[in-house]
């Protein structure tokens, strides 16, 4: 039997067949039957239905559910549409969320942007360095931050807040000696002072100022205290950072009656006395707490002040305590390793040489010149006075009875929060800053403040769902991460086979379903 193929036009569209000639015994004639190949594509029959079906493109979805579906209740995208134009919301956004979910895409935004699910949302973005340059100096230069936290508070009708007091390293290193508020000294990075306000009821971040004006620190944090109670918020309770304090600004705060939370040195003289007579029986089983399954001792404590009795709280972590000892007899050893035997030359002076050298730790170090060489020892009870209250540290308070565990979770979010914006500001922090620099510093800080702002919500949802009891925040992101959408040929959409444990999570996540 012959076959051969066929053109055959039909409204207008050009369709293959394949043309079989057969001979019919009864009718004794040649008959032909016909075989659909398919739509003439170039000269070759291509099943369109069939073709229809393949995948051609596949977009990263999972780990941005819970933050679209955050963005679309908050309505985000609405706020900063009164500031900006469509184009410039949706980039600021997009530059959030690669800060937050893949720091390194900052480098090759467009080539990151066009593999998520963001070109779909987003789509025909040009996210070129020249044009987030532009869009982050129109930022810095404008008071975009400050009208968009005002009609997010007037949304949200936020009467109560916290008012962080946070320092920002540009360079993205938060001093993790600080984490519990001990105090080391030599840190030479740039900082950057801000007022953090957090809903109270919520625990997110709706409003930020940098800190400017003369005055006292407590006189100028009064002022940002003014400021965001003409947008609503009246009741305001600082929870301060550990460089805050000093008695000028203690005794403001307490002559204003502003509520606060403090962080005080051990070694600060207000304190030092209370501490002393405290660790005696500091590690009574009495005085022994969990949190966040972590042993600690807590101690009640009242500090006498000019205006009246001031509580607080006395906290030893030893865990913390026995890293914090450990580190320094290295430090101190490794000073005296190098210093030790070192050749002093005539022109060389010996004071200078063991300061470069110990640094920090100069103090704590005995040294003599003999026959050109340094001899050094450490100083045992200067060392033994310096690290006696390792581990430990208080928080004053006032304005509210608060409990141990209340004061210790406010100030460890205060200082939460404070890290991961100074890391995300460092992530953004690549772009040219030849020109405009500062405008461009506060584009990039008002975009962290989004990407900080998505985290805090999308971490509530977590807690209220139940799931941060299961996964923690990092873990959950790595289960969403292989969900992708999937482009077929026809340009419809499907989502990939979703795992046991994924669909157990989006079950659990009603606000983010509905994204699907």
């Amino acid at each position: 039997m012959k076959k051969i193929t066929r053109v055959k036009t039909i409204n207008g569209h050009e369709y293959i067949y394949e043309i079989t000639y057969y001979y019919d015994k009864k009718a004794k004639r040649t008959r032909q039957k016909s075989k659909y190949l398919g739509k003439n594509v170039d000269g070759k029959p291509v099943k369109i239905r069939e073709h229809a079906k393949y995948p051609q493109k596949a977009y990263d979805l999972g780990v941005f559910l819970p933050y679209v579906s955050v963005i679309d209740e908050l309505q985000i995208a609405d706020l900063l549409a009164e500031d900006l134009s469509t184009p410039e919301s949706r980039m600021v956004i997009t530059i959030a969320l690669a800060g937050l979910i893949n720091p390194q895409a900052i480098y090759n935004l467009t080539s990151w942007y066009n593999g998520t699910v963001l070109s779909r949302y987003y789509p025909q973005l040009r996210l070129t360095s020249s044009t987030i340059s532009r869009l982050l100096k129109k930022i810095g230069e404008s008071d975009i931050s400050q009208t968009f936290s005002a009609r997010f508070i007037k949304d949200l009708m936020i009467t109560d807040a916290y008012l962080y007091d946070l320092t920002l390293d540009i360079g993205g290193r938060t001093n993790s000696k600080n984490q519990y508020g001990f105090e080391f000294s030599g840190s030479d990075i740039q900082k950057n002072q801000i007022s953090l306000i957090v809903d109270k009821e919520e625990g997110v971040p709706v409003m930020y100022r940098l800190r400017s004006g003369g005055g006292t620190k407590a006189s100028v944090i009064r002022k940002d205290i003014e400021e965001i109670s003409h947008i609503g918020i009246q009741g305001t309770t600082l929870v301060m950072d550990s460089s805050f304090f000093s008695t000028m600004n203690f005794y403001d705060l307490i002559f204003s009656n502003t509520p606060f939370i403090i962080p005080v040195s051990t070694q600060n003289s207000m304190v030092t006395e209370t501490v002393d007579e405290c660790s005696i029986d500091m590690m009574h089983p009495k005085k022994m707490m969990m949190y966040q399954n972590e042993s600690l001792f807590v101690q009640p404590i009242i500090v006498s002040s000019a205006q009246a009795p001031i509580k607080g709280y006395l906290y030893y972590f030893p865990q913390q305590g026995d890293a914090m000892h450990h580190r320094f007899k290295e430090d101190i050893a490794s000073a005296i390793l190098k210093l030790d035997k070192t050749r002093v030359y005539a022109w060389m002076k010996p004071l200078d040489t063991v300061r470069e050298i110990a640094g920090d730790y100069e103090s704590f170090i005995s040294w003599e010149e003999k026959d050109g060489l340094l001899l050094v020892k450490p100083k045992q009870k200067a060392i033994s006075r310096y690290t006696k209250h390792f581990g430990k540290f208080v928080l004053l308070y006032a304005g509210k009875d608060f409990k141990w565990d209340e004061c210790l979770a406010l100030y460890r979010e205060k200082r939460e929060d404070e890290r991961v914006l100074s890391k995300i500001i460092s992530n953004l922090d690549i772009y040219p800053h030849n020109v405009n620099s500062e405008k461009v510093t506060r584009g990039i800080l008002f975009i962290s403040f989004i990407s900080l702002l998505l985290k805090k919500k999308v971490q509530q949802i977590l807690e209220e769902s139940g799931l941060s009891s299961i996964y923690s925040y990092e873990r959950l992101f790595l289960e969403l991460e292989p969900i992708s959408l999937i482009e077929l040929a026809n340009q419809k959409c499907m989502i990939s086979a979703l795992s046991r444990k994924q669909s157990e999570i989006l079950s659990a996540l009603d606000s983010v379903r509905k994204v699907l």
